[in-house]
């Protein structure tokens, strides 16, 4: 049985992949993005360990809320470091019936053994891969990320050739990756893709820069403000990334309501910023059992306590939330 070396768990994950999905953030990762808001993930023995079996379980308890389309997604850090874990994660996924997706940023990617062969198995189970592609130049890309992108260019290829459905992510970085013609070749690189569903331009963002100066890590990127309005639809416009088909964001919670304030808030933000809210929440809740950050709390009986009610209000002029 192997183990996994697991940085943090989500219960609710809305934009990593269709649906709701249950996050699972792996630590261990090569590159060195300047833009890293995860750079505490870097460390792969600074993880927990978990077996398949129990991360599994974990997510089980939240299957009501999936619906058709979600499930887990494994992101990082970089899942591909420790593809023995994650093959058996992916396949005991699949003997439950999981929806599967895979975050990456293709970098461990090589046509090698024993890598290509354990590769291959993991596509079987595998229902959708996330692909960040960081910058369409390699000598660039080096600059920014520490690493090559020809093995990850590659990696877009294979999967390609073979048909496996991706989405394609790309950060958007002033001074870095925000330049017209570096786009228009990201443009013409993703029209050679026969099996792209989406693609996304994310701006960049300062959210992770604390974690940087915790670490003691010198930040790469000071002064570089994130891209403006303009700049995202423009490289929105040169990507195309409009004529991709939106899915729309299903919650399959019976009598739920999705309120637009909240939905809004968490948007493109893996919860990042209200972290430490969730967590008080949390706490005045009772919720011990619940992972980081989470707002709900099952139990194995389904039973529910009359709860305490707590307002936490979005404020969308300092982007964060307030308890009421």
């Amino acid at each position: 049985m192997t183990k996994g070396y697991i940085h943090s768990l989500e219960s609710f994950g809305s934009v990593d992949g269709p649906g709701v999905r249950y996050l699972i953030f792996t630590t261990g990762c090569a590159m060195r993005c300047q833009f890293c808001h995860n750079p505490d993930t870097w460390n792969m023995n600074s993880g927990t360990l978990y077996t398949a079996d129990e991360l599994i379980d974990k997510a089980w308890k939240y299957r009501t809320y999936w619906g058709s389309k979600g499930g887990i997604t494994v992101s990082g850090g970089e899942p591909l470091l420790q593809i023995d874990f994650l093959l058996e994660l992916f396949q005991k996924a699949k003997e439950r019936g999981i929806n599967t997706t895979l975050d990456t940023c293709g970098n461990p990617f090589t046509r090698e053994e024993p890598f290509f062969s354990k590769f291959q198995e993991l596509m079987k189970v595998t229902d959708l891969v996330m692909l960040d592609i960081k910058h369409i130049d390699d000598e660039q890309h080096k600059i920014l990320t520490g690493q090559t992108n020809k093995n990850i260019l590659d990696m877009a290829r294979y999967l390609s050739d073979t048909g496996k459905p991706v989405w394609i992510r790309h950060v958007l970085v002033p001074e870095r990756s925000d330049k017209d013609e570096y786009l228009h070749r990201l443009h013409d690189f993703i029209e050679t893709l026969d099996n792209v569903e989406k693609v996304e331009v994310l701006p960049y963002h300062t959210l992770g820069v604390y974690k940087w100066k915790e670490l003691g890590i010198p930040y790469q990127l000071e002064g570089i403000d994130p891209p403006s309005k303009e700049r995202v639809e423009n490289a929105n416009r040169i990507l195309e990334t409009a004529k991709y088909p939106m899915k729309p964001f299903e919650l399959s919670l019976e009598n739920a309501q999705v309120v637009d304030d909240l939905y809004n808030g968490l948007y493109r933000k893996r919860q990042l910023g209200y972290g430490g809210l969730f967590k008080e929440i949390k706490k005045q809740l009772a919720l011990d059992d619940a992972e980081n950050g989470d707002l709900i709390h099952t139990t194995e009986d389904n039973e529910a306590s009359d709860g305490t009610k707590i307002v936490a209000i979005w404020n969308a002029n300092r982007q964060n939330y307030f308890i009421k």
